[in-house]
């Protein structure tokens, strides 16, 4: 098996085989940063796999003085400008992730955040 970057008439390929499949989320074939890959076994392309770049927003830490009011604004900020200079780098995404069970995920989804399924690989 090898894996390597799909050409032109495979990434033309990619886009056939998808059709066929459920749940593809279609916006992402137009980011910038992203790429085909192709795993071959003898010459014959078994999977292809497109990724992208994003940013990720991790593990916000509050300041334990200050009220909610100034918590939510501070919030709204943030996620402001780290969607600008995601935009600046060519990222189409970013990521909230959180292990901390107090996450308010209403209050995600007001500020534009979906909930997906995400499965994360240290390297």
């Amino acid at each position: 098996m090898r894996c390597r970057k799909a050409s032109y008439t495979e990434a033309l390929q990619h886009i056939q085989w998808l059709l066929t499949q459920k749940d593809v989320d279609w916006s992402t074939l137009d980011y910038p940063t992203r790429e085909i890959a192709a795993v071959e076994v003898d010459g014959k392309v078994v999977v292809y796999g497109h990724y992208h770049g994003v940013l990720v927003i991790e593990s916000l830490a509050f300041n334990p003085d200050a009220d909610a009011k100034d918590r939510l604004e501070s919030v709204m900020v943030l996620v402001e400008n780290i969607c600008q200079r995601a935009k600046e780098l060519g990222f189409r995404e970013i990521w909230y992730m959180s292990s901390d069970t107090r996450t308010d995920e209403s209050a995600a989804r007001q500020l534009g955040f979906e909930k997906k399924v995400c499965l994360r690989k240290r390297l």
